[in-house]
């Protein structure tokens, strides 16, 4: 397992998949760039030197974060000092998981992606459920089922942590994104128990609770 892995042999090689939010989109420090607007509101300059200047702060504001992935790989290593932690990110924007599941020999292993080495790979992160307002959670589960099966074909030993999507803007009524993220997260943990070795992030219940005293501004960078 990644466990042991970490506390045996002091490496890890760590793969991240999913949609858009999985690359970084909506995290306020995603490449240097947090919060664009447009010329007008800021000037040319949309980086992040230029909203220091605009904000008049001499350093990197707190409040600005790197991607979750980023973050997680950034925690793992601070909890294991010793260890040597590799991560590659093969998620893709706007992807849902039965397209990444059409398309995984190609973004994985074969294609212009290159060789992730899923041989080799002690733990993967999943995080779909976004862009999949045409599926009901049964259907976006088994979606997800054939990723796990896929992923356990090439290592058998591999980790696997299961993602639930936050809830976007509801602002906008939800009409783009599945209204069934918190029965997805339910989906997760019943997979999580027919296999060994699968854990679960609940992120949509965190939400949840967040959305009980915040407003989608609080917590949306990019909608």
């Amino acid at each position: 397992t990644a466990y042991e892995k970490l506390n045996n042999d002091k490496s890890l090689n760590v793969l991240f998949i999913g949609d858009s939010i999985t690359t970084g989109c909506n995290a306020s420090g995603q490449d240097g760039v947090f919060y664009t607007h447009t010329e007008s509101d800021v000037g040319p300059t949309t980086n992040l030197q230029g909203w220091q200047q605009y904000l008049g702060l001499g350093s990197k504001p707190y409040w600005v974060n790197d991607s979750w992935d980023k973050q997680v790989v950034a925690n793992l290593q601070k909890a294991y000092p010793d260890a040597t932690i590799n991560s590659v990110n093969r998620a893709v924007g706007s992807s849902a998981s039965q397209w990444y599941y059409n398309h995984i020999d190609k973004l994985l292993v074969s294609g212009e992606l290159g060789d992730v080495g899923l041989e080799n790979t002690d733990l993967v992160f999943i995080g779909f459920g976004m862009n999949e307002k045409g599926n009901t959670a049964q259907q976006q589960n088994a979606n997800t089922k054939q990723i796990i099966d896929y992923l356990r074909e090439k290592n058998p030993n591999v980790s696997i942590v299961l993602v639930s999507a936050f809830y976007p803007t509801f602002w906008e009524n939800g009409t783009w994104t599945n209204s069934n993220l918190g029965a997805q997260e339910d989906g997760y943990f019943e997979l999580a128990k027919q296999y060994e070795n699968i854990a679960v992030a609940p992120v949509n219940t965190a939400f949840a609770n967040i959305l009980a005293a915040k407003e989608p501004v609080d917590y949306i960078s990019n909608g």
